[in-house]
This record gives C-alpha cells, structure tokens and sequence, in this order.
C-alpha cells in the first residue's frame, strides 16, 4: 500500500516491486494500471495486461469473500492507452501536427491576421459498437525527466453496464481494445508509422 488520498473515499495505491504494475482501489473503482519508468522498459501486450488485471480483481474478489464483505456489481468498464509523442518523433511545433495526425491541417494561407497556434487541447467521441464510448483526446505537456515538450495521446473507452455476465465484460474489453489499435492507426499518419514508430501495436 503506497498512501492514501481523498476524503470523504479513499483511494488505496498498491505498486509492484518493479513500479510498472499499479492497483488503484476507491470505493467505487478498481483500476489496474500499467506504466513505464525507464526507456528500456517494454510496453507489455494486451494479453498481458489483462491477464494480470483478471488475476488481480480474482484476488480482491475473494478476499471480500473470505471476509464476509459484499462482492462489487460492475456497473462500467474502461480501457485507456495513453500515448505520450515528444518533439523529436515527427513534429515541432503545434503548425506541424498534420504531420502526426490525419485530421488536423493549420493552413497557412498568405495574409491571414493570426499567426500559428502556440498550443493545443482536442477531444473528440466516437460510437462503440454495441455499447459504449471511445474518447480520443490530444493535449500538450511536458516530459518530466528532461522538459522535453510532448504531445499526450490519450484514447479511453468507456462503457456503462447492466445485467452484464463476466463472460461478456471481458469480451467488451477485447472490443475496446481493438478499437483503440485501430483507432490509434486510423488517426495517425501512416508516415510516422513507418519512420518513427514502425507500427509497434500493442
């Protein structure tokens, strides 16, 4: 257990020993989270990850159980990758992100009064199949261990249940996740996927 935040719920940190696995537990949440420390840390497969988070949730589940406490109704689901480009992968400046994204374009058309963007927030929602939401948003930041400016691509997708069994929350998540790989591809340039990123999907 790492801290404790939040007042009138509490929100419980349990961090691996290597730092990359996190459990988030509040009254209403748990969140398995997977993050990356170092650059030679991989980015683990989705298998993985959901593996890891079935077995973590088994594992809260029975201790509920073995306490005599009440098992949690799962009322919603989400699946979040969250993207992080920095300046030296394909951009430079906010005037350059059509080089990084499909569907943006600054045109600097000769005599226009205002000059290029200094900075950037975008969000945009997109129909799941079936059920749900998947949220595409893309907003500046910096990187912390070297101010290296960068662009966090965050996709997240969300869905609201109901009378739902196990079997098929699992299967919405497989759903999310393809959406978001696919997704992820449909809204980037193929060109940074070949020269920068060489289309490493997780």
């Amino acid at each position: 257990m790492d801290g404790t935040t939040g007042l009138p719920l509490p929100r419980q940190w349990f961090i691996s020993a290597d730092k990359q696995g996190l459990i988030q537990l509040q009254g209403n949440c748990f969140y398995f989270n997977w993050r990356r420390f170092g650059d030679n840390d991989v980015y683990p497969r989705f298998s993985s990850v959901i593996a890891t988070f079935k077995k973590q949730l088994e594992m809260f589940q029975t201790f509920l159980n073995e306490n005599e406490l009440t098992a949690p109704a799962i009322t919603g689901c989400e699946l979040t990758y969250v993207n992080h480009i920095p300046q030296a992968d394909g951009w430079e400046s906010v005037a350059d992100l059509s080089k990084v994204f499909r569907d943006f374009c600054w045109n600097e058309r000769k005599g226009r009064f205002l000059p290029p963007p200094s900075n950037l927030a975008w969000k945009t929602q997109f129909p799941l199949p079936g059920e749900g939401i998947l949220t595409a948003s893309i907003a500046q930041a910096m990187r912390v261990r070297d101010q290296m400016p960068t662009l966090k691509f965050e996709l997240s997708a969300r869905v609201k249940l109901k009378d739902k069994s196990s079997d098929q929350v699992w299967e919405w998540f497989e759903t999310a996740h393809r959406w978001i790989v696919l997704g992820f591809a449909d809204l980037t340039q193929g060109e940074i996927q070949d020269d920068v990123w060489r289309k490493v999907n997780g």
